[in-house]
């Protein structure tokens, strides 16, 4: 399993923060996070910025980038707005 909900979960036990810690920290419900570690919803590039900001680390610490290629970034909410991650493909 290589993804980013699974590399967020794999930095969040590694730092012993429960899912209740970092969703109140993120201004979110317990079950929100946890959707997203379970990538059952999409994940804003912003969020994205704030859950490594939580867990002092990197952004790319989740994208594993030297493996990560990012495909299709879309932006609805204007230049400035969320832009989420479409596909991603994590070569092996």
């Amino acid at each position: 399993m290589n993804n980013i909900g699974f590399n967020i979960k794999r930095i969040r036990d590694q730092k012993g923060y429960s899912q209740e810690f970092i969703a109140s920290r993120l201004n979110i419900s317990q079950a929100t996070y946890a959707r997203m570690e379970n990538q059952e919803i999409k994940i804003s590039i912003d969020r994205l910025q704030k859950i490594a900001d939580v867990l002092e680390t990197d952004i790319s610490t989740f994208l594993e980038s030297s493996k990560v290629t990012i495909q299709n970034q879309t932006n609805n909410e204007g230049a400035y707005g969320n832009g989420y991650v479409e596909n991603l493909h994590i070569a092996k």
